[in-house]
């Protein structure tokens, strides 16, 4: 096999791995050990990349795309540029996240941060959009979690509030402190 063929083997070999793990960190955790601009420390370089991942019976459960990916194994963290997550399940709502940045953790958590938005995708007459500057997604438990501001919006509705948690399975949005409401009728 050609060397460029085992390295790129070997390289999503290692980010599926990342971006499957089991164990979770606490909401305060943040990848502040590496500088994303210093490349010299990254192990693995990929750009336009598109990762999928799937449950036990194959089916499509997240898709991952971003313009370039740097993983650093001392770390044990990949960083992200431009990363569009989705969250497909059909049975349910589908999300569509978006962000400048994004981290994965060597576990479960993957943290999106500057101008993070997330979006029902399911359907266009029922769409509801977060805005928030941090958003923390853990893999294994379905969970969306941000301790920092938020703006949703669905329709004529506006909630601002400080703090979110989503269960992605129970599609329950639950808003933690600050909340504040503006409804305009049609």
């Amino acid at each position: 096999m050609p060397l460029k063929l085992l390295t790129l083997i070997a390289v999503t070999t290692i980010v599926l791995l990342v971006f499957i793990s089991q164990d979770e960190l606490p909401l305060s955790t943040q990848p502040g050990s590496v500088d994303p601009q210093d490349e010299d420390q990254a192990f693995t370089f990929m750009n336009d990349v598109e990762i999928i991942s799937t449950n036990q019976a194959g089916t499509p459960v997240r898709k991952l795309n971003s313009d370039s990916l740097r993983h650093y194994r001392n770390e044990n963290l990949t960083v992200l540029s431009q990363p569009v997550l989705q969250v497909l399940n059909p049975q349910q709502q589908q999300w569509k996240l978006t962000a400048n940045h994004g981290v994965i953790m060597a576990n479960s958590l993957i943290t999106l941060s500057d101008n993070v938005v997330l979006e029902n995708t399911t359907s266009h007459s029922d769409e509801t959009r977060v805005n928030t500057s941090l958003l923390h997604y853990d893999t294994q438990k379905e969970r969306l979690y941000t301790d920092r501001a938020i703006l949703l919006s669905k329709h004529n509705l506006e909630l601002r509030a400080t703090g979110m948690v989503v269960d992605v399975s129970q599609q329950r949005v639950e808003l933690n402190a600050n909340v504040r409401g503006q409804y305009a009728p049609d």
